[in-house]
């Protein structure tokens, strides 16, 4: 072999590792972003999951509530708790009919008890009919808390390959995991009778 054929071979050999060297450090950086993109709507979820419990908990509570100022307290905390809850449902790569009736159902809570709020701050006293709408909020709120719960212990159980985060537009939903879209249709389903 002549001098300038090895040199070749070097040459060609050099190359082929960083080659291989790059497709390794691009893989690690791959795996790292699926993780990451994983993680973060694991915790949007249970954000909302979490938000919705604690909605359910304060309307519980607003239901005891005597005190006018105390229930305008209460009824401030529930409007928050619907607002945060509804931006955390935008942050899940679900598609918009999943969670609809969900993000619908904390809208009009958190309107609701913001209207009662104003309500009980001028000194007004809440309607038995506000009363018993709060009731079905309170309802409605069980229902979700126990759904999105559910479907939380999937989520938290499954893993995820990264093709199933790309085909389902960067989520960790897919069609191979059955359980949780069969629990987010239970979403769905649960807050189908909820008047909008």
């Amino acid at each position: 072999m002549n001098e300038k054929a090895k040199k070749g071979f070097y040459v060609c050999g050099i190359i082929i590792a960083l080659l291989i060297a790059g497709v390794v450090y691009q893989y690690g950086v791959v795996k790292k972003y699926e993780t990451r993109i994983a993680a973060d709507y694991r915790r949007s979820f249970s954000d909302v999951a979490d938000y919705v419990g604690d909605i359910d908990y304060d309307i519980t509570k607003a239901l005891l509530i005597s005190s006018p100022a105390a229930f305008t307290n209460m009824a401030e905390e529930i409007w928050r708790l619907s607002s945060l809850a509804s931006e955390e449902i935008g942050k899940l790569p679900v598609s918009e009919t999943e969670l609809d009736n969900a993000e619908k159902y904390l809208a009009q809570a958190g309107e609701f008890m913001l209207s009662l709020a104003r309500k009980t701050a001028k000194g007004e006293v809440i309607s038995d009919e506000e009363r018993e709408q709060l009731k079905q909020l309170g309802e409605y709120a069980s229902n979700l808390n126990e759904t999105l719960h559910a479907a939380e212990t999937d989520i938290y159980t499954a893993s995820f390959t990264r093709q199933e985060l790309l085909d389902y537009g960067n989520s960790f939903l897919s069609a191979s995991s059955a359980a949780i879209a069969e629990n987010l249709s239970g979403v769905e389903e649960s807050m189908a009778d909820y008047p909008t």
